[in-house]
C-alpha cells in the first residue's frame, strides 16, 4: 500500500465523522513508548501531567517522543490550557486537526 490507501482504510472510532466523540477517543489513546521513554526523560510525564492538570481531556507523547501533545474540546477549552501551560513552557502553542 501506498500512504494515502493505507490511511483511506482507516476507521475513526468516532460517531459522526464531522464531529469527534472525544469521550470515546480519549480512552482509546496509548503510546508504548511513554513507558520506554518516560524513565529516561522524567521531564516528559512532568509535561504530560502538567497538560492534564491544566484541564485537558487527555495527553499524551507522540509518536517516539518529538512532543506531548493535550486534547482541548473547543479553542476557549485550549486556549485556557495554552495560558496555563505556558507560564512553565513557553514553547507551547495551540493546534487544531484538519
Amino acid at each position: 500500500f501506498r500512504s494515502k490507501e493505507a490511511y483511506g482504510r482507516v476507521r475513526l472510532p468516532f460517531s459522526n465523522p464531522q464531529k469527534v466523540d472525544l469521550p470515546r477517543l480519549t480512552t482509546r489513546l496509548y503510546n508504548r513508548f511513554e513507558d520506554l521513554v518516560f524513565p529516561v526523560h522524567p521531564e516528559l510525564p512532568r509535561l504530560k501531567r502538567d497538560l492534564m492538570e491544566a484541564g485537558a481531556t487527555a495527553a499524551m507523547m507522540s509518536g517516539s517522543g518529538s512532543s506531548v501533545f493535550g486534547l482541548a474540546s473547543s479553542k476557549t477549552h485550549g486556549d485556557q490550557i495554552l495560558a496555563q501551560v505556558q507560564k512553565t513552557y513557553n514553547q507551547s502553542w495551540l493546534v487544531h486537526t484538519i
